[in-house]
């Protein structure tokens, strides 16, 4: 098992991956899914239904011909844009959000991930402590 592996291993269930699926998660650089993992620890540790959320950006990627660490390093770039504002979102919203970024910006060159988030927000985000309730 690699260290990536093992990461994701930590919080999400592996076991119905594809074989597929396990080599885009083999693929991501270890640091990257450690960050990722850590960002959204508390949202699918003990979560029946985290890998459910795996599986959706899973597929996401692969549907979008884009990387899976594109999406994971994309994912991580809104966390952290919401953190220093201090405010969450779930998994899927964050993936919901991407998945409009990349839309947009393929119609509009120069339109990045982070123009989105400073342009127009996050409409579901949460502040942090309300989602610590």
């Amino acid at each position: 098992m690699t260290e990536t592996i093992a990461t994701f291993a930590s919080v999400f269930a592996l076991v119905n991956l594809s074989e597929r699926q396990r080599d885009a998660l083999a693929a991501v650089k270890p640091e990257l899914a450690a960050e990722f993992v850590r960002l959204i620890y508390r949202e699918v540790k003990n979560n029946p239904h985290s890998t459910t959320l795996l599986i959706a950006l899973l597929r996401r990627a692969e549907e979008s011909g884009l990387p899976l660490s594109e999406w994971i390093s994309d994912s991580i770039v809104v966390y952290q844009w919401l953190s220093r504002r201090g405010q969450t979102a779930s998994l899927t919203d964050t993936v919901e959000y991407i998945s409009c970024a990349f839309e947009g910006s393929a119609l509009q060159m120069g339109h990045s991930l982070e123009w989105y988030l400073e342009c127009h927000g996050f409409a579901n985000a949460k502040d942090k402590a309300e989602s610590s309730e």
